[in-house]
């Protein structure tokens, strides 16, 4: 609804399966353009999620009361969210259902760098490799990017810097 109503060229990523969580709504609303949603405030760390993956970035996020933000837009991206958390967290993680090198991971560090803030950040997303046909969730298992397997990743890093 948001793209219909932009009156320009829009991309809209739709995971494969069901979306989680989704709650499907009679009236339409539209999204402002570029503007990420706080899911919850924690401790230290900020975990920026984008897209589908926001279920595994909320359970890790909330076992170590972290914050939490969807991102929503890789492009544009929420500047002043960006600037902000890079300001209050020293620890910065990203996640993502798409490839790393190049991806909305790789967007956040290029513009963090651009405005001059020094953080720690880890981008977590697919490896750069063909992957075997199979379920949504077989692919991603696969891939590492399941609860568990971000999990550790955010707590090996955590336990490096500190």
């Amino acid at each position: 609804y948001t793209g219909f109503r932009l009156d320009k060229p829009a991309v809209v990523r739709y995971p494969r399966g069901e979306g989680p969580g989704a709650n499907i709504k009679k009236e339409m609303t539209a999204i402002p353009i570029g503007e990420s949603k706080t899911i919850f405030e924690g401790e230290s760390i900020a975990i920026l999620s984008f897209g589908a993956v926001l279920e595994i970035a909320r359970d890790v996020a909330s076992e170590l009361k972290a914050t939490l933000i969807d991102m929503r837009f890789i492009k544009p991206l929420d500047e002043q969210k960006l600037i902000q958390i890079g300001n209050d967290y020293d620890m910065i993680f990203t996640i993502e259902e798409s490839v790393i090198e190049g991806g909305a991971g790789s967007a956040v560090n290029e513009f963090l760098l651009g405005e001059g803030i020094k953080a720690y950040i880890f981008n977590y997303g697919l490896p750069d490799k063909l992957l075997a046909h199979g379920s949504r969730e077989d692919m991603l298992y696969e891939a590492g990017l399941d609860r568990e397997n971000f999990r550790s990743f955010v707590q090996s890093k955590i336990k490096l810097i500190k």
